[in-house]
């Protein structure tokens, strides 16, 4: 969202430049996070990321769509609560969020 003072807000469109470097920063962000992660992550936490990651996407259904970016988020987000790291889970709901919207626009 863009917020103009006075104006109202809009969506912000998206962009080839935007999807690039969400996904660079993604590219250095998910190493870093899943060492942390082996270090510090707890039994259940970990039983909680494998289950995350444990969804059949099928494809041409636009609902298994939906459910595999939902999953996939939170995945993300439950290896970047068991770094211990505020700012990292903060970092990946953002990065995930953002990215979601070049899957769900059509």
């Amino acid at each position: 969202m863009q917020i103009v003072p006075f104006r109202g807000s809009t969506v912000t469109p998206l962009t080839i430049e935007e999807y690039r470097n969400l996904s660079e920063v993604q590219a250095s962000l998910d190493p870093m996070m899943a060492a942390l992660t082996a270090e510090r992550a707890t039994a259940e936490q970990l039983k909680e990321i494998d289950c995350w990651a444990s969804y059949e996407y099928h494809a041409g259904q636009k609902s298994s769509c939906y459910t595999f970016l939902e999953w996939n988020k939170q995945f993300h987000l439950a290896i970047a609560a068991a770094t211990q790291k505020q700012v990292l889970v903060e970092m990946a709901s953002n990065m995930q969020v953002r990215l979601m919207r070049y899957f769900t626009w059509s």
